[in-house]
């Protein structure tokens, strides 16, 4: 009833006829797992690519199947943090996942250091609402962006909310949110995800030119 209220359906019974349309399955069924049979057959092997500025000359990573995480690895390193909000200038992907955004991200990247003059370590943001092992390729609806100075008028702008994210940190590798929702989120019984407010990577190259950076997955006290 709780999530029925909060995405807007007048009843649990309206709620759950639209949920087992969308997904072939039952909310309880989901709940129980059937979310992940769901993701791998949206998008098979790039299920959850949550990274999309891998240098195009090292996509194997990418294009590598989803492992799920050893227990409790991921879930040790999850920070909780109030993040501020951040004005974004950023441009819209639609229709695409990856390899082939992550192509078009590092492309965009390119670009607006040499156009708008961002430093090379400079921060990049990736945001979604929702993710692709969830809504599919073809409706996935991504912003890539930074917080500097726009040369022109072409890139949208919006503002990225500050509220409470679980965090996770990396450097040199390429976590996935998949792997936050299974070792982290799955098991919480004080945070449940908050989809009033976007997903959030934020990724910039260190002193050697490699990447690093955190995902941060928006909660809420349950």
């Amino acid at each position: 009833m709780r999530i029925a209220q909060d995405c807007g359906f007048p009843s649990n019974a309206a709620f759950a006829k639209a949920f087992k349309q969308q997904f072939a399955m039952s909310a309880k069924a989901w709940r129980e797992g059937g979310w992940r049979a769901y993701m791998d057959q949206q998008v098979g092997r790039e299920s959850d690519v949550s990274f999309f500025v891998a240098e195009p000359g090292n996509l194997d990573v990418i294009l590598a199947p989803y492992c799920p995480p050893e227990p409790g690895s991921i879930a040790a390193r999850i920070a909780l943090r109030n993040l501020p909000a951040v004005t974004l200038r950023y441009q819209r992907f639609f229709g695409q996942s990856g390899a082939a955004l992550s192509i078009a991200c590092n492309t965009f990247i390119c670009e607006r250091e040499r156009l708008d003059g961002i430093a090379h370590g400079a921060p990049w943001y990736g945001v979604f609402d929702e993710d692709p092992g969830f809504t599919g390729e073809s409706e996935y609806c991504y912003d890539f962006g930074h917080t500097g100075e726009a040369s022109d008028g072409s890139l949208g702008m919006r503002v990225l909310p500050a509220g409470t994210y679980a965090c996770l940190d990396f450097r040199h590798e390429w976590p996935r949110f998949r792997s936050m929702y299974e070792d982290w989120l799955d098991r919480q019984s004080v945070w449940r995800f908050d989809s009033t407010r976007p997903h959030i990577q934020k990724v910039e190259r260190d002193e050697a030119g490699l990447w690093r950076g955190a995902l941060a997955l928006p909660i809420k006290k349950r």
